[in-house]
């Protein structure tokens, strides 16, 4: 009888130890898989915010001249005006008589793909620069290396001329520049 009675004990245990601490036993354990996981989670983290402060620090040691300087090369808004001022300023200094200008707004340029991330999305806008200038040969050669050497990013797309008087010539110029998003 004795051994019957802890056959059924021993049953009962078996019985009970499958039905409530088995699943228990199994969450367990994958809660532990889950925190290995955030253990990983927590190194990344880590390395992250060293890189972050490393870049930032690196970051705080440019120039403040030198962050002008590439907000001159490549501004964060549309800054026509200030294009249309400092292009006037350039042929002046060159003795060319500029005739026209015509800047059009980045909604009516055409699109190109250059900058384009892994979603096709730009980090750039373009705006498009006509202008007509008057003079001759040799202003208009130093005009252009003026532009060359000045801090805006303009890419110089097309050039014509017509001849005029003597040594003065009408030259056309579509050009391009560009401010970030």
């Amino acid at each position: 009888m004795r051994i019957i009675i802890s056959l059924i004990f021993a049953a009962v245990a078996i019985v009970g130890f499958l039905t409530w601490t088995l699943p228990e036993y199994r969450e367990i354990e994958s809660l532990r898989g889950q925190e290995s996981g955030f253990g990983d989670v927590l190194a990344s983290v880590e390395r992250l915010k060293k890189q972050s402060g490393a870049v930032l620090s690196e970051y705080n040691s440019i120039a403040q001249g030198d962050i002008d300087r590439l907000n001159k090369f490549l501004p964060s808004q549309v800054e026509s005006i200030k294009v249309v001022i400092e292009l006037e300023k350039i042929t002046k200094n060159r003795r060319l008589l500029l005739k026209s200008i015509n800047v059009r707004s980045p909604e009516k340029t055409q699109k190109t793909s250059f900058g384009a991330g892994k979603n096709n999305k730009k980090n750039f806008e373009e705006i498009e620069i006509d202008m007509s200038v008057v003079g001759s040969y040799g202003s208009f050669i130093a005009l252009l290396g003026d532009l060359e050497k000045s801090l805006r990013l303009i890419d110089v797309k097309k050039i014509n001329f017509t001849a005029g008087d003597t040594d003065s010539y009408e030259f056309r110029i579509r050009a391009v520049t560009y401010w970030t998003k």
